[in-house]
């Protein structure tokens, strides 16, 4: 789309449409003068996929169900929603959680308040994400909390038709698969490797042994952090995430703008062009109990930014009720800083929160 000014266009995309703004600005630093990239697949992100499948559908034992979601969310935010000095249901620093599954053990029997050994043990390792032994590659985990609601982790993750026991012990969705399954079940069939392999099993997969078979298709569908090319023709950038993306890892985002800062020597130098927001509690580009609607906002900081020279260290987002009423709006802060509430008003309007260093 076209700025105030005719000659300059932007790009704006969200998820797939993220990482094919990233990939602009690194083959393509010429098209356009503004990029935002929502929620972008830095990585190999089915590949996180594949491995968290392994994890859950590995027995019954292991599995988590839907059922047990919003107990996992609500534990997660009643450990951590006061670390940023203010209790409003939200989580605004997961990597900062010390929120430990094992205090949702199950004393006895299983039940629909606790988590079984193995449960415990999947939920730790969809946190924790998966790293090869000699370190080089790495699929990120999931930031703790807002795991529940319709757009959650019930949608990418775990699904709502839980999956059926097969003969070997290992599960397998049968109805209505979650959308996280069918993207890495195709992506490891047709477009994991060089050479495609439809009839290839997910559950095959090794991530030290086949790790470097990803490398070719790695090299065209993943865009690097590289974009020494579009900060020197005055481009600029704005990244944003869900920290309750249920689909793809924030933390992603985070080691992505971490590795740019370090390709064009230092954060002076990425301030210049690029500049990356956190939604505590939004969902994959929309959604869960976080602000999560500030679209227009960032289109309209980026173009402030390109035409005017004002870099944005805040944008506006809002989030609305069931009804669609705007109940709460809260600044998004350039990052590493946060909303810090000035101790006054109400805790709904943004206008009483300022960023600051967390």
């Amino acid at each position: 789309y076209y700025g105030s000014a005719p000659r300059l266009s932007y790009f704006a995309g969200c998820s797939n449409g993220g990482r094919q703004a990233l990939m602009e600005a690194q083959r393509f630093p010429e098209d356009f003068d503004g990029i935002i990239a929502g929620d972008p697949a830095t990585g190999t992100t089915s590949l996180n996929r594949t491995l968290v499948y392994q994890v859950l559908l590995a027995s019954t034992d292991s599995y988590i169900p839907a059922s047990k979601l919003d107990t996992i969310s609500r534990a997660v935010v009643a450990a951590c929603d006061r670390l940023d000095g203010l209790t409003d249901g939200l989580v605004s620093d997961p990597a900062a959680c010390p929120f430990k599954p094992e205090t949702l053990l199950c004393r006895g029997d299983d039940g629909p308040d606790c988590l079984t050994k193995g449960q415990v043990g999947s939920l730790k390792k969809l946190y924790a994400g998966f790293t090869t032994k000699d370190g080089k590659t790495k699929a990120s985990g999931f930031p703790v909390a807002h795991e529940s609601g319709r757009t959650g982790w019930q949608q990418w993750i775990v699904g709502t038709t839980p999956p059926e026991r097969q003969p070997d012990g290992t599960l397998s969705f049968t109805g209505s698969k979650p959308i996280g399954y069918l993207f890495q079940d195709h992506f490891v069939r047709y477009l994991a490797f060089e050479q495609q392999e439809p009839e290839y099993d997910w559950r095959r997969f090794n991530l030290d042994r086949d790790a470097p078979k990803l490398q070719f298709m790695a090299e065209v569908l993943r865009p690097t952090s590289d974009l020494r090319a579009f900060r020197a023709r005055r481009g600029k950038l704005v990244l944003y995430h869900g920290l309750a993306d249920p689909a793809i890892s924030a933390y992603a985002t985070i080691d992505y703008y971490k590795q740019v800062v370090g390709a064009v020597g230092g954060q002076s130098d990425a301030d210049a062009f690029v500049r990356l927001f956190l939604a505590p509690g939004m969902n994959h580009c929309a959604g869960g109990p976080g602000p999560n609607a500030f679209v227009a906002e960032a289109i309209g900081a980026l173009e402030t930014w390109v035409e005017k020279g004002q870099a944005p260290n805040a944008i506006l987002a809002s989030h609305a009720n069931e009804a669609g009423a705007i109940d709460r709006t809260r600044p998004l802060c350039a990052w590493p800083q946060v909303a810090r509430y000035k101790g006054a008003g109400s805790i709904d309007d943004a206008a009483n929160f300022v960023c600051a260093k967390p």
